[in-house]
């Protein structure tokens, strides 16, 4: 039990958010005003929808069937990645 990985409770809640709505989303905190103020948007952004908009590395770990971004995406991602690394990074990639 020592090795067990804990999350915190807002975590959980986010991850149970994303699996509940099919969807790769911002963490909605549950009224239009609270997302309002954090995301200048009623909802909170559909980052599946929007991934390629996003400039910052981002580690992505998916399974296969989870839905949560388009496998076309996922590929795409990892070819510009292979793409843009150089030799002795691709050799640990």
């Amino acid at each position: 039990m020592n090795d067990m990985p804990t999350v915190s409770f807002r975590m959980a809640l986010y991850l149970a958010q994303i699996k509940n709505r099919r969807k790769f989303i911002m963490f909605d905190y549950g009224s239009a005003v609270a997302n309002m103020d954090a995301y200048g948007s009623l909802w909170p952004l559909d980052l599946g929808e929007y991934y390629f908009l996003i400039d910052i590395l981002v580690d992505l770990v998916a399974g296969r069937n989870d839905k949560v971004i388009r496998p076309s995406m996922a590929l795409g991602i990892a070819v510009l990645l292979l793409l843009t690394m150089s030799l002795e990074e691709r050799l640990f990639f």
